[in-house]
């Protein structure tokens, strides 16, 4: 549950500071919150054998509500990279200069790509080339990468003009906490569920044949 109070306090926290609907800019981290810190972090968990909340579901509805929470985080996602770009432009500044921006839209578009071959992974026989395990194990190796990418947009998100303003001390501090945790929760979910079936693979394909 310790997962859950952290993005659902971490989403809250930035949603109360952006205040939504006081500035255009405002729907900016309101909607990156929602849709990272929450939808995908969530939507990751659902496949935790500890902390997802419908670990009494079969797979099948898992990966229903995987691919249901993580469409609406992009579309989210999509809506803040929008507003952010055409804030800038009513205002006459540049585009994408800041490491945060730079990796920013990098990042969502990789998840763009990533929602692609989760497509393939959910209908295989797209992809009769590889074996299910296989698309399953890049699928879930290459998400992990992804959210990755996304907790370091949003660590270089803390030193941006609006947040070094709004937010100072202990609740930057508390920030960086929040970031790495979620970090750690989703990198060793993956590794934990995939590495060994990885190091077994590996094990038996340089076993030498009797």
């Amino acid at each position: 549950m310790v997962a859950h109070f952290v993005a659902v306090l971490f989403t809250g926290f930035i949603i109360y500071t952006a205040s939504p609907g006081s500035s255009l800019f405002s729907w900016h981290p309101t909607l990156m919150a929602v849709s990272f810190c929450f939808l995908m972090f969530e939507g990751i968990l659902i496949f935790s054998p500890h902390s997802s909340l419908i670990g009494f579901k079969n797979r099948s509805t898992k990966v229903t509500w995987h691919w249901v929470m993580l469409l609406i985080a992009f579309t989210s996602a999509a809506g803040g990279i929008i507003i952010i770009y055409y804030n800038k432009t009513l205002n006459n500044k540049p585009h994408f200069t800041s490491w945060h921006g730079l990796v920013g839209i990098i990042t969502v578009v990789y998840f763009m790509f990533q929602l692609c071959a989760g497509v393939i992974v959910k209908y295989p026989r797209l992809l009769p080339t590889f074996k299910l395990v296989d698309l399953r194990l890049y699928h879930a190796t290459s998400g992990l990468v992804v959210f990755l990418m996304i907790c370091f947009t949003l660590f270089l998100s803390l030193y941006s003009n609006w947040f070094c303003k709004n937010i100072t001390g202990t609740s930057w501090y508390a920030c960086v906490g929040c970031i790495g945790l979620m970090a750690t929760m989703i990198t060793n979910q993956v590794t934990s569920a995939y590495l060994p079936r990885l190091q077994k693979r590996m094990q038996q394909k340089i076993r030498p044949p009797i």
